[in-house]
């Protein structure tokens, strides 16, 4: 239900499968935004852990859920959008977390955030020892890598209507999504806010080489100059090489050095 017309109802969508303890941990925090006109949805795959009885227990927090097989992360977006009613989406899968409990109103807040396509902001990706701060940069970037996390992003309920994520990419869909959206002319506006944060180790993470590999294909079909074809080239070189030295140094070593590269930029 809409409560202040001025401002436009936001979507929050929730994928989840089989991971109970992350998933309430999200709807709780998602239950603390002081956005007066939210909806929140929720996806479930069809888990056969506690999710089902969680999203229950909250079931006053939650505008709509279903649970049923799907063909993995992108399709149960799609299905959220589909839906959803807000002028604006955002994805906050189980496991992530909005940084404050009035972001959403500080991102509308802001007369640039009603009147853009897409308007994202800052994120932060916690590792077990430490926790990595990012942030946002210029769409102009777009050619290279993702520009801001898709938990730090709100979107036009219209585009992923027209365009719906394309299942033919596994780990990149997303990528594909927003870097096309630049493409085509859409308005992105950053707002330099600090707005969500992310476990480590996700979908995007663990097949990080593959999604690296995606989003080559994505951009060079449309973008064929030689820096972009080698800044790729020397990406998933430089990825590859990381991960056989994960695989041969200890784990807490590695942790370690990670740590204190990230200590050091």
């Amino acid at each position: 239900m809409q409560n202040h017309p001025d401002l436009p109802l936001v979507s929050i969508i929730t994928v989840t499968y089989n991971d109970a303890a992350n998933l309430q941990k999200t709807i709780t925090n998602i239950a603390k935004q002081d956005y007066p006109n939210l909806e929140y949805i929720v996806i479930d795959g069809g888990s056969k852990d506690e999710s089902i009885q969680i999203i229950k227990e909250h079931d006053a927090k939650i505008t709509k859920w279903v649970s049923e097989a799907d063909k993995g992360i992108f399709e149960a977006m799609n299905k959220g959008v589909a839906l959803a009613n807000g002028e604006f989406i955002n994805f906050m899968n189980a496991g992530d977390w909005f940084l404050s409990n009035n972001i959403i109103s500080e991102v509308f807040k802001k007369a640039e955030s009603l009147e853009a396509d897409l308007v994202y902001g800052n994120h932060e990706v916690h590792y077990l020892n430490f926790v990595k701060k990012k942030k946002a940069l210029k769409p102009e970037e777009l050619w290279k890598h993702m520009i801001f996390s898709h938990q730090s992003l709100f979107t036009r309920k219209e585009l992923l209507t027209e365009r719906p994520f394309n299942l033919k990419f596994k780990f990149a869909a997303d990528f594909h999504f927003i870097y096309n959206s630049y493409r085509l002319g859409y308005s992105f506006y950053n707002t330099d806010l600090n707005i969500a944060g992310y476990l480590a180790g996700g979908h995007s993470e663990t097949g990080v080489i593959s999604a690296y590999k995606e989003n080559r294909k994505i951009v060079l079909k449309h973008d064929k100059r030689f820096k972009v074809k080698w800044f790729h080239q020397k990406l998933i070189a430089k990825q590859t090489g990381l991960e056989l030295f994960k695989k041969l140094v200890p784990e807490k070593l590695y942790m370690k050095l990670m740590q204190l590269k990230n200590a050091s930029n």
